[in-house]
């Protein structure tokens, strides 16, 4: 068939693996190299050989790391389900060079963050006229396709990461695009024209570049061709529609903003289809690198939770020494940590088969939930850091806060029950939309091997409290303080009942040193 490489067979461990072993460990005394004398894939077994990524030419012939043919997954080497140890090893290799990679990108993207908080911080609750509702939808029209940015670079380096001089030199200009693309975003509140302009060109500018590197890439595979061609045609109405809001004025330029952005989300949609693969492509597509894939929506998560965090500390927001504010820091920090917690939980089963690994919709819509817990959990730290700034200005002489000191009592406190329904309507998003996540997993856990085995009783935590905070919020009489501090509370209850609930029936509230012992001896068996 007509693939970029026919599937190889496993590779075996043989004379050369032997040769490969003894070079790797030259370094190491004569009695540590005849220790593994004569056994090949011990070095392997005991984890001891690590390989680097190809590293034999300036420039590398491109190729896909991971595709689909007739719905079958291969990887550039052969077929994903046969893989030897040294494989096996070699790919780790790769994904620790690519996560080295990802962090150095992920180090933008904080300050590309902090600005899109800084956006929606703004419009909701820079002055007394300030709509939230109105500042959400302008944040979510600048959030989608910053995200988009984000996304695509991801998914590069997920399905061609090579590590050659070309692909350096490329990541490295969208980086630099990036930087510009971000640096913009601080000014579209102050010069929304000037920067929207700006904005829209950067982004075109950044996606194009993306479908390029596709088009030189596709003349060394010969499956990607029709996949460009394709892309390059689905995207040109949602070219036309950016550049249509280019020159618009105004609220005119929204409609095609949008209309553009739900293009730029549903072409995605239609490539993976598995019709359109096989009517359009030839039965190809591209396959994800899905522990890469899960592994890059996790940091992305916990940079929109950093931006919080940073939030607390970053100029000194609490006032010097120990002050009733430090009270609202604790609440918020508690808020964020425990977050993270209940989103690497997922549903608490301890064998499951994740949702990136399963065929069909299940991906997509995990991805989809991941959105709005994106947008929501910064909205969530621009709520809560007006809080915290309010608070430090009322009962800390020396805060001086230059978005609140031209406000009266009055407009404070409009513009503090504007932050509380914020931060109550972002937890509750977040909250449900990492409930829906959770369900999305296959448990295979046995019957009766868990605390709880059924997991919507196990999750029903995160629906009632998305519930309880919302009431909590339609109390106009409740403080702030009060307010921070029964979210983290009953927080702390979802987070417990969770923790405790997915315990092995086996375990128990405290492990003794014979339980200890056992364990120690199954781990060896």
């Amino acid at each position: 068939m007509d693939i970029e490489s026919a599937p190889s067979a496993p590779t075996g461990h043989g004379a050369n693996n032997t040769t490969t072993e003894k070079n790797a460990l030259g370094a190491q005394t004569s009695r540590e190299s005849s220790k593994y004398a004569g056994h090949p894939a011990s070095l392997q077994e005991e984890g001891v050989l690590e390989y680097r990524p190809r590293h034999k030419y300036m420039i590398s012939r491109p190729r896909a790391l991971q595709y689909t043919y007739k719905s079958q997954v291969y990887t550039s080497e052969g077929d994903l389900t046969e893989q030897s140890g040294e494989d096996a090893a070699k790919e780790a290799g790769i994904d620790k060079a690519r996560e080295r990679l990802d962090l150095f990108i992920d180090l933008i993207w904080v300050g590309i963050i902090s600005n899109l908080s800084e956006v929606f911080s703004s419009d909701a609750f820079g002055s007394e006229d300030a709509s939230p509702s109105k500042a959400f939808l302008f944040f979510v029209l600048v959030f989608l396709p910053t995200w988009r940015v984000w996304n695509g670079i991801r998914e590069i380096l997920n399905n061609y990461y090579m590590d050659d001089v070309v692909q350096r030199t490329y990541i490295f200009l969208l980086l630099v695009l990036s930087v510009f693309f971000g640096n913009n975003l601080a000014y579209i509140t102050e010069y929304p024209e000037r920067a929207k302009v700006l904005s829209i060109s950067l982004y075109l500018f950044i996606r194009s570049s993306l479908v390029l590197i596709e088009v030189v890439y596709a003349i060394f595979i010969p499956w990607l061709r029709r996949l460009v061609l394709l892309t390059s045609l689905l995207y040109l109405p949602s070219i036309a529609l950016w550049t249509t809001g280019i020159y618009l004025d105004g609220s005119k330029a929204l409609g095609p903003v949008f209309a553009a952005i739900v293009l730029d989300y549903t072409v995605p949609l239609i490539l993976d289809s598995t019709k359109t693969k096989d009517a359009l492509l030839a039965g190809y597509g591209k396959a994800l690198d899905p522990h890469h894939f899960t592994s890059r929506m996790g940091s992305f998560f916990i940079i929109t939770l950093g931006e919080g965090v940073l939030q607390l500390v970053k100029d000194g927001p609490l006032g010097i020494g120990v002050t009733r504010t430090c009270g609202l820091a604790v609440w918020s920090l508690c808020l964020y940590f425990l977050l993270a917690q209940i989103y690497f939980n997922r549903d608490g089963s301890r064998v499951y088969v994740p949702a990136v690994l399963q065929k069909g919709w299940r991906t997509w819509l995990w991805l989809t939930y991941h959105i709005p817990t994106f947008m929501s959990t910064l909205t969530l730290s621009a709520g809560i850091m007006f809080i915290v700034q309010q608070n430090a200005a009322k009962f800390d002489a020396e805060t001086n806060d230059s978005n609140t000191e031209t406000l009266s009592g009055d407009e404070v406190t409009q513009l503090t029950r504007s932050a509380i329904w914020t931060v109550a309507i972002s937890l509750a998003i977040v909250m449900m939309a990492m409930f829906g996540m959770a369900l999305l997993n296959q448990p295979r856990d046995p019957a009766k091997s868990l605390r709880i085995n059924n997991r919507y009783l196990r999750l029903a935590g995160r629906p009632l409290f998305s519930v309880i905070v919302v009431a909590i919020a339609s109390d106009k009489n409740i403080d702030s303080e009060t307010f921070l501090g029964t979210c983290s509370l009953l927080m702390t209850c979802v987070s417990i009942w969770e923790y405790s609930s997915s315990l092995e029936r086996a375990g128990g509230f405290f492990e003794t040193k014979k339980s200890a012992a056992s364990s120690r001896v199954a781990s060896h068996e």
